[in-house]
């Protein structure tokens, strides 16, 4: 009905902290199905905890399925990559299609007294 409208879906929030051991991988499978099927290309979470080590665990486990959905994982910069320095590290070292980031240019100015100059550059 949304695509007879003209009107598309960009994204599914959701507050999975994938810093979290217990935060379930199949949940955001089952989001990337779901987004895939209905042309969603992104699907958003966040890393609220100091679990460096979990969050990229969890992106190894999840990132083939999303780019067999052809879905992109991004990663709100609230909590701890709220810090811009943090966040770019990580998509770094990822570098690939299936993981950016959501800006909220608000929490890396009240969390981590970023300048807007430095969080775009």
């Amino acid at each position: 009905m949304l695509q007879d409208c003209g009107l598309k879906i960009p994204c599914f929030d959701t507050s999975e902290d994938i810093s979290l051991e217990e935060t379930d991988p199949d949940q955001i499978r089952m989001l990337f199905e779901i987004a895939g099927s209905m042309h969603i290309p992104f699907v958003a979470v966040c890393a609220l905890t100091d679990c460096e080590i979990q969050v990229k665990h969890f992106l190894d486990e999840v990132l083939p399925d999303a780019a067999d959905k052809k879905v992109t994982l991004l990663i709100k910069t609230s909590g701890i990559f709220a810090n811009t320095g943090r966040l770019r590290s990580l998509l770094d070292e990822y570098a690939c299609d299936e993981l950016g980031c959501l800006w909220d240019v608000h929490h890396p100015y009240r969390d981590f007294g970023e300048s807007p100059d430095s969080t775009i550059r």
